[in-house]
């Protein structure tokens, strides 16, 4: 990481979200037109073309999720509040539901999926808990920097190490079970790239390697998981490597309510121009 790179996370985070867009319009606009097509009343319907810009527009759309993810992990590690920031992630999840089944699936309530900001707050309890148990806080260093270490107090330091890595072993595998169960956004492998990207980055605390080399361990292990255990189309989010290089690890111009609200906000207006269309 260099602070002379030219990308601040405000910046990256900007990016996610027009990626993410073009994603949720591409499977939209796709739907009207395999909608035309279903109805046998208009020859206008999915062309090889279409086909074409769908496959284009999803492969944009892969950038997205990665992106959150990381930022999820650094959230947790630089929120002075981890539960306040828990708690907004919910309360915007659950906002964002209606609209997500709206846009997605025409319906108000559908009980096949969960929205993306469910699995980015499962990955951030597992980092909550886990912390917790491991007895480890993020504190100042004495040249300012912020460093994840043991906390004196907790009363982790009572309980055997091994025992602890078990435990944060199982709460991990918890919070990826309850992704799977509660069919969120890409399910437990989504909510893997979240713990990575933390484990990786300030977990290990791999003194000797710098943050840029932690920072594309646990963004690679992720896309990794994603690429196996999600959809081979994931590869395309390995363009989100090159970003990394190009983010220089400070947070820019901060519109943080910005990127909360836009994902309510833009799947409930795409489902407005469905219903229009249609």
């Amino acid at each position: 990481m260099s602070e002379r790179a030219p990308l601040s996370a405000n910046v990256l985070k900007i990016i996610a979200v027009i990626s993410m867009f073009i994603d949720h319009f591409t499977v939209v606009l796709f739907s009207y037109f395999y909608l035309i097509e279903s109805n046998e009343t208009n020859s206008f319907g999915v062309t090889d073309e279409l086909l074409n810009y769908y496959q284009i527009g999803r492969a944009i759309g892969r950038l997205a999720f990665p992106l959150f993810a990381f930022f999820v992990a650094e959230g947790m590690f630089y929120t002075k509040d981890r539960r306040r920031y828990l708690e907004r992630v919910f309360l915007f999840a659950l906002i964002s539901e209606i609209p997500f089944d709206l846009a997605l699936f025409g319906t108000p309530f559908y009980y096949g999926a969960s929205n993306v900001l469910f699995t980015l707050f499962l990955g951030g309890v597992g980092i909550y808990l886990g912390d917790i148990v491991l007895g480890k806080k993020v504190k100042t260093s004495e040249n300012g920097r912020k460093v994840l270490s043991f906390d004196e107090d907790s009363n982790a330091k009572n309980m055997p190490l091994v025992l602890r890595i078990i435990i944060v072993i199982l709460i991990y595998a918890g919070a990826m079970y309850l992704g799977k169960y509660f069919l969120t956004d890409y399910s437990y492998a989504g909510v893997a790239v979240v713990l990575l990207d933390y484990f990786f980055m300030y977990e290990l605390g791999f003194s000797g390697n710098s943050v840029l080399t932690k920072r594309l361990m646990g963004f690679s292990a992720g896309l990794l998981v994603l690429i196996l255990f999600s959809s081979r189309t994931e590869v395309y989010a390995l363009f989100d490597i090159i970003l990394l290089f190009l983010y220089n690890g400070k947070r820019g111009k901060q519109s943080k309510y910005f990127f909360y609200l836009f994902y309510p906000a833009h799947l409930f207006l795409l489902s407005i121009c469905f219903k229009i269309l249609t």
